[in-house]
């Protein structure tokens, strides 16, 4: 296997954020926001049999949770 060749592999996810309350978020506060949306879509999330018996969802949060964290001015 080529070292050099990989995969690149896109999430495309909708977070149900209503745009009245999106707009009054500030710039600073945004990924706050966005990353509490999505943590909160994602533990409440039904996830089927068959993806949960191989998909490690606790991990999965902990790592999107850790990706938020990590962005400047992100407080989860």
């Amino acid at each position: 296997m080529d070292p050099y060749k990989y995969t690149v592999m896109k999430l495309f996810y909708e977070i149900p954020i209503p745009q009245s309350d999106f707009i009054k978020v500030s710039e600073k506060d945004m990924p706050t926001y966005i990353g509490k949306a999505l943590l909160k879509v994602l533990e409440t999330q039904n996830v089927p049999v068959k993806i949960r018996k191989q998909f490690d969802r606790e991990r999965f949060i902990s790592d999107v949770r850790d990706f938020f964290v990590n962005v400047k001015g992100c407080e989860l």
